[in-house]
């Protein structure tokens, strides 16, 4: 980034200052603003799960499977190389963060820790398939 070096008075470097302080405020102000909405976001479909659920019958457990599903269904919605942290995939899903972090660890075939930044999850990419060079009897084909 370049700097410029000028020279003002006071009074036009505290109106300067000043004006700097104000948009920090506002940006703060804006911020938060935005937080109390995701929280109140948050809650409004957490009640409605339960609400759901109390529709349908209550189900405690889902069926087996659903929560890989969800969360590989996720993951596959992400940009090529991008991951997700286990949080993010929690709220993302639905699914709670015990859960979350079970499938992810648990299913080491579908998933995979970032090496470099450990807090990320991603899907394991497949290898190739190899082609087979022996045939039934063990003999070269």
């Amino acid at each position: 980034m370049k700097t410029v070096t000028i020279e003002v008075d006071p009074e036009s470097a505290k109106d300067f200052l000043a004006n700097i302080e104000n948009k920090i405020s506002e940006k703060l102000r804006a911020r938060e603003e935005l937080g109390a909405e995701i929280i109140k976001l948050e809650e409004s479909a957490k009640n409605m799960r339960t609400q759901l659920q109390v529709i349908n019958g209550a189900r405690t457990r889902r069926p087996y499977g659903t929560n890989r599903v969800r969360i590989r269904e996720y993951l596959e919605k992400l940009p090529e190389g991008k991951g997700a942290k286990m949080t993010e995939i929690s709220k993302s899903t639905g699914i709670s963060v015990s859960s979350t972090a079970y499938t992810l660890r648990n299913y080491k075939k579908d998933f995979e820790q970032d090496k470099e930044i450990k807090s990320l999850w991603t899907l394991k990419r497949k290898e190739p398939e190899r082609l087979r060079l022996s045939g039934p009897n063990g003999r070269l084909v």
